[in-house]
């Protein structure tokens, strides 16, 4: 088995398969191959608490082969062509490993350029700890306004966290067809 993409969800996904498969993986009849592009995992999630919250980014990433169970072998080569036909993924560097499955978790890629004028004046904590410092740091210089925050997917866990910051927050939610949910925050009178 081959997984492409080291992300969360790679690491998540081939330990199970690793600790599901274990006889078959111990005995050779079953390999669980990992291809990454960085021998460090830095989990996405916790740029939230340093963009919201102001946390540190230190000690927010570990060693990829730290985070995966026996049985899981890391290549650390990002993987360049994948041929269904012939049932292989082809490196970076040219190596190539085939497959009987193979699971793709490359992640979602922020593309702000999708929206007219998004990327021009977007922070984006899902590109790291650096973009997320800067959001930090535009809340606190913060002063009043409208803030609007674009959101793929369910934004309740970061309401709850702008909430808890104090901000005196309220927000309506709104669907963008062309692009993803978006939040509209607007600070309380």
């Amino acid at each position: 088995m081959v997984i492409v993409g080291s992300g969360t969800g790679g690491t998540f996904t081939a330990n199970l398969l690793a600790k599901g498969l274990k006889r078959k993986v111990r005995s050779g009849e079953v390999s669980v191959e990992l291809v990454g592009e960085s021998p460090r995992h830095s989990f996405q999630p916790a740029n939230l608490d340093i963009a919201f919250k102001g946390a540190s980014s230190e000690g927010r990433d570990r060693a990829e082969e730290e985070l995966l169970v026996k049985g899981v072998t890391f290549v650390n080569d990002p993987a360049e062509k994948v041929d269904l036909k012939e049932k292989a993924v082809t490196t970076k560097r040219g190596r190539e490993l085939s497959y009987d499955y193979l699971v793709i978790a490359t992640g979602a890629v922020a593309d702000p350029g999708k929206l007219p004028g998004l990327a021009e004046d977007s922070l984006n904590f899902h590109t790291g700890p650096e973009d997320s410092k800067r959001i930090w740091a535009a809340l606190k210089a913060f002063k009043g306004g409208k803030v609007v925050i674009a959101i793929a997917g369910t934004p309740l866990s970061m309401i709850s966290i702008l909430k808890s910051k104090d901000l005196s927050l309220k927000y309506r939610q709104r669907f963008n067809p062309r692009c993803m949910n978006s939040i509209i925050l607007m600070k309380k009178s």
